[in-house]
């Protein structure tokens, strides 16, 4: 997603879901053969295995790729600061059903 024109964004998106898509789907089909060969440690051996690849895949990218330079850097904007969650959204009902509440109570 770093490198990726504003004009690739639905392309990356679209294969990044499907890789991960295609990983919900053996991931635990993989895990359970290993699971039924050498027991519940299978699985333990399958995590460190992915987990390690993971590793090595990304400390290769970092190493082969070099950074964008620092006029191109844009500075973080923590997201969920500004996202309204469902809480903030249905507040109103909440209060509502709450006074609803202590009125049946009472």
């Amino acid at each position: 997603n770093d490198y990726a024109e504003a004009d690739e964004y639905v392309m990356v998106s679209s294969g990044l879901l499907l890789m991960y898509g295609a990983g919900a789907i053996a991931g635990p089909f993989i895990a359970s053969v290993l699971m039924s060969a050498v027991g519940s440690i299978g699985l333990y051996g399958y995590a460190t295995a992915v987990h390690a690849g993971l590793v090595a895949y990304i400390a290769f990218r970092m190493l082969r790729r070099e950074s964008l330079p620092q006029e191109q850097h844009i500075s973080f904007s923590d997201a969920l600061a500004t996202a309204h969650t469902a809480s903030q959204v249905y507040e109103e009902e909440i209060q509502q059903g709450n006074e609803e509440v202590s009125a049946a109570g009472s």
